[in-house]
């Protein structure tokens, strides 16, 4: 698992809005399924700087939320943002089962010795029928997604010092993705995901190289 040091996770924020194509679309979709499922008690796996609990915690203000980050500097920006929430804690290792966990933009910083393990430990954590909501950076399923994906990244390059050569910068990133993330055919997900016994449900979110399931636990 990827540890952010104290400038990136300072950065990440908006880091995170250039890199995945509708990030505040995405957060806001997991707030509402939170809602619709009327989850009382939730886990935010890999919770970051905060991001989802407070999205979650602002349309189900009396549901149980415990948030898990294992980087230091993450968790401590996290714990910084949600400390007016009196619904919203943050732990070293979480406590019973849940009706809902999230693990938003983490699979694809879980090595793959560990990518199976990590399912399980999600699937640990939620309650038989319980609902995983996952979302990962994953390899394009073509090149023209691919394509699409740094042309995002070239048109979130717009200040006036970056504006020159911004495509160039942009496909380089796109290069060089793989010394900061692990980019793996979605399959993978789907694999661990079964392995671990969840049930595909639905797609409930879809930009170029981002995507957003829902499982349940059988």
């Amino acid at each position: 698992m990827k540890s952010f040091d104290a400038p990136e996770a300072a950065a990440y924020d908006a880091r995170i809005r250039r890199v995945v194509p509708g990030y505040d679309v995405l957060q806001q979709a997991v707030s509402h399924f939170a809602l619709e499922l009327g989850a009382s008690r939730l886990l935010c796996s890999g919770a970051g700087t905060g991001a989802e609990a407070i999205e979650i915690a602002a349309k189900l203000p009396t549901a149980e939320i415990e948030a898990t980050e294992p980087s230091e500097h993450m968790r401590a920006l996290g714990k910084g943002r949600t400390s007016g929430l009196a619904n919203v804690t943050w732990v070293d290792e979480p406590t019973g089962k849940f009706e809902l966990v999230t693990s938003v933009l983490v699979g694809h910083f879980v090595s793959d010795q560990l990518l199976h393990s990590y399912f399980s430990e999600l699937g640990e954590r939620t309650r038989d029928g319980g609902t995983l909501l996952f979302a990962v950076m994953a390899a394009p399923t073509s090149e023209a997604e691919g394509a699409e994906w740094t042309h995002h990244l070239a048109t979130k390059l717009n200040q006036p010092a970056d504006y020159d050569g911004r495509l160039e910068r942009a496909e380089e990133t796109y290069r060089t993705l793989g010394e900061n993330v692990i980019l793996r055919p979605i399959s993978a997900y789907e694999e661990a995901a079964d392995k671990a016994g969840f049930e595909f449900q639905q797609i409930f979110f879809r930009r170029p190289m981002i995507h957003g399931l829902v499982y349940r636990k059988s």
